[in-house]
């Protein structure tokens, strides 16, 4: 199944947010888009891009929000705002013809769940359970106090106590305030003692609440539901506990009537309190809230669920609200690279500080001499003592095990030094180990790019699969289970923090004239005899391998380093254009090298099916615009050259 590309609106709320911190549970699966118009929305950072778009109080909002969603693919759109989340359910029908689907009621009910006023009115199945609402004429000094609110309020904003006739005609004089009886807790709850304390005073002291997320199928049938009681400070959650659902079995009985007639479709939140007169409603949300992501770590992942089972109809695993836990909520902080903030002027590459390992090899020596020469600063990491010795600039691994690197000064880190597939079990071994630890720092120190080089070796062997990344994994050998090893262990960082940027480069085999690493590869031996005058004995002529050039793969590093990734954790595949047979690869070498094709044998055994290595490099070229440049006769041309022919 390909990603599923989600556009998450008002990214900067806490709402966006808790979407944002849902979706790490399943980051897989999803591309996330992050949509809003302030450059430094926290929540945009832990998106995989995202665009600066009007404030939906602007005439142009939804004409720009079309020309991003045709942009970005985006599939499904989640409001994260009351007054977004109306807008957007106006707009279902023309946003649904350009492909995204909004994850919201329909637009009356959204309409309906704003006017509080009229609540006992329109979902009169469960008239009995929402706080009284008065006019102002037909109050009477006896029921105060009474809580005056904006009738299309949010977010608890406006809101007033009125304990005397002098306190309600001050109100009047403001238009737009409905006024309902308060839902004062239960004499046992915690909050009880203050809560009265404070609205003798004439204060609304928001402490407590209960919190009951319902979520509704195309057919607006209630299908999950989960309870939290919360605690609050300053209106905001700070301590969520699980609370019984059964508690409120009369309530959801009769309301999931009322939304069946309306025609409910995802996540409905409803906020109320426990009386002494039983549940009271006094806010309905038809959307997620600020403790989803909460409510995700605790077993209920709405957003997951809303996504796959209500959108897509695909089975996943039963929601369940844990009581083994509570919830805590405090500030959080982030560090971000400036060149991901946005709006900024594009260039083709950035200055970056950069740390690089394998620089020793022929890959990585060519490497850092081409990101040197643009201007970047950078830095080795040498995984052997003795290659420090030899070179003395830069750190050893051991000085990032005892601390002594801060990989927070670093934008990108490159990581290309590892075992080779001759290497001994021990040299493997270490290779998976250091790897380890230079990722999890990465992740640790916010480092914004860190970039693994893997091997096509991973997928192992196909007589006629051409492997793409949504391939599963099949190593065959140590080596190939090393990178996958490590690759494992990335994607399972990523799911645990977003700030650092994973990109994964699963390289071809690579042609080479020279590095003793290459003395074991075939086809370079092969190029080697052919021009030394020697024949050579093709076992499996027809066997096809993606073969690239080591300029190409020098490029292909380059170039992602140079480029931000699209996702917080991708996969890309680098290899040749056309992968060639070993027979077709030989005579073309034959060709350019000036020699006859006698001088290649073949000695292949009859009706032998070939396992092949072909992977593609779609991914590359069509998201990132990379695509291998150096043909079999250019690389035929370096290797005569090279050795002097």
């Amino acid at each position: 199944m390909k990603k599923i590309i989600i556009g998450i609106c008002s990214i900067g709320s806490g709402v966006g947010q808790s979407v944002v911190d849902s979706c790490k549970f399943f980051r897989e699966k999803v591309n996330l888009i992050g949509l809003g118009n302030n450059p430094l929305a926290y929540g945009a950072f832990d998106c995989d891009n995202y665009a600066i778009i009007p404030s939906y109080y602007d005439d142009q909002y939804i004409v720009e929000l079309k020309r991003i969603i045709k942009k970005h693919k985006i599939q499904i759109l989640i409001p994260g705002h009351d007054d977004e989340a109306l807008l957007l359910a106006k707009n279902y029908e023309t946003l649904s013809n350009i492909g995204a689907k909004v994850l919201s009621s329909p637009y009356e009910l959204v309409l309906t769940c704003r006017n509080k006023a009229t609540y006992a009115e329109n979902f009169y199945e469960a008239a009995n359970y929402f706080v009284k609402t008065y006019k102002a004429i037909d109050i009477k000094d006896e029921i105060f106090p009474l809580i005056a609110k904006p009738e299309q309020g949010f977010a608890s904003k406006g809101i007033a106590i009125i304990t005397t006739r002098n306190d309600l005609e001050k109100i009047q004089l403001e238009s737009g305030y409905i006024y309902q009886e308060i839902a004062v807790p239960q004499e046992h709850d915690p909050s009880y003692n203050a809560f009265i304390k404070q609205l003798t005073k004439g204060n609304n002291l928001q402490v407590s609440e209960i919190s009951l997320q319902l979520l509704f199928d195309e057919n607006s049938d209630l299908v999950e539901r989960c309870a939290t009681y919360n605690t609050l400070k300053g209106g905001v959650p700070i301590e969520v506990q699980p609370y019984a659902a059964i508690e409120l079995s009369g309530f959801i009985k009769a309301i999931k009537r009322s939304l069946k007639r309306l025609k409910a479709f995802g996540p409905i939140n409803i906020q109320g309190r426990m009386t002494d007169h039983g549940f009271k409603v006094f806010e309905i949300n038809p959307r997620f809230t600020g403790i989803t992501g909460l409510r995700a770590k605790l077993g209920f992942n709405e957003v997951e669920f809303c996504i796959f089972t209500l959108i897509y109809n695909l089975k996943i695993k039963k929601l369940d609200l844990s009581n083994k836990y509570l919830g805590i909520r405090q500030v959080a902080s982030k560090k971000v690279q400036k060149a991901r903030v946005k709006p900024i002027k594009e260039e083709d590459s950035l200055q970056k500080n950069i740390l690089l390992t394998g620089s020793t090899g022929m890959i990585g020596s060519y490497l850092l001499k081409q990101l040197s020469d643009q201007g970047h600063s950078v830095s080795r990491l040498y995984t052997q003592e003795k290659e420090l010795r030899d070179n003395k600039k830069g750190y050893a691994i051991n000085d990032l095990k005892s601390g002594k690197i801060n990989l927070a000064n670093f934008d990108t880190i490159v990581h290309l030094g590892f075992a080779r597939p001759n290497s001994t079990d021990n040299e493997i071994h270490s290779s998976i180990v250091n790897s380890f630890e230079l990722a999890t720092q990465a992740a640790q120190s916010a480092v914004d790019q860190f970039i693994f080089i893997s091997s096509q070796s991973v997928y192992g062997f196909s007589s006629n699969e051409k492997f793409t990344e949504n391939c599963k994994t099949n190593p065959q050998n140590s080596y190939a289970r090393a990178k996958v090893n490590v690759e494992d262990h990335i994607k399972s960082i990523t799911r645990l923090s977003n700030e650092t940027r994973f990109t994964v480069l699963r390289l071809s085999s690579i042609l080479a004239p020279f590095d003793s690493n290459l003395r074991h590869e075939a086809y370079s031996s092969m190029i080697v005899s052919l021009l030394k005058n020697k024949t050579i004995t093709l076992s499996t002529p027809n066997r096809l391998i993606s073969k690239i050039d080591f300029h190409d793969a020098v490029d292909a590093i380059n170039h992602f380093t140079n480029h931000s990734p699209s996702s917080v954790y991708e996969v890309v595949n680098i290899a040749p254009t056309k992968s060639l047979s070993l027979l077709e690869t030989m005579k073309n070498v034959a060709q350019e090298l000036g020699k006859t094709e006698d001088m290649i044998l073949t000695d292949s055994i009859e009706n032998e099916e070939p396992n092949n290595l072909v992977i593609s490099a779609d991914k590359a070229r069509q998201q990132y615009g990379w695509e291998s440049k150096i043909s079999i006769d250019e690389t035929s041309a370096f290797f005569k050259k090279h050795f002097g022919y």
